[in-house]
């Protein structure tokens, strides 16, 4: 499993099937998942997506009505600074675990040896 943090908060990262990303509570940690059933550009796209999305969570910049979870039903507010630190704790994240993730979607796609994706 992969592991990194964002906001003094762990978090853990699985490359699943589907071409989606998410993040949420369970076990008494954030979880996220990614879906690798697209090409590498759009994996990475939802990495940046989903690690800004709880970086804004966890430094209280969410603004959401209700008790809906729907993703039209919340929106982000920050100042320019607070901006700055998010994109600081959210990059520190990727580069931590773009690696792993760079390797588990070689991987999976079959390009160990071959022409491969990313980082690694």
């Amino acid at each position: 499993m992969i592991k990194g943090c964002i906001a003094a908060t762990w978090l853990e990262v699985s490359l699943t099937e589907g071409d989606g990303g998410s993040v949420h509570w369970e076990n008494d940690m954030y979880r996220m998942r990614l879906g690798v059933d697209c090409s590498w550009g759009s994996v990475f796209s939802l990495l940046l997506h989903e690690s800004m999305e709880i970086a804004m969570l966890l430094n209280n910049h969410r603004l959401q009505r209700g008790n809906s979870v729907a993703s039209s039903d919340y929106c982000f507010f920050m100042e320019h600074e607070q901006y700055t630190r998010v994109c600081e704790e959210a990059g520190f994240f990727v580069v931590d675990v773009l690696p792993q993730i760079t390797a588990e979607y070689n991987e999976i796609h079959g390009l160990r040896g071959k022409k491969r994706v990313g980082v690694v």
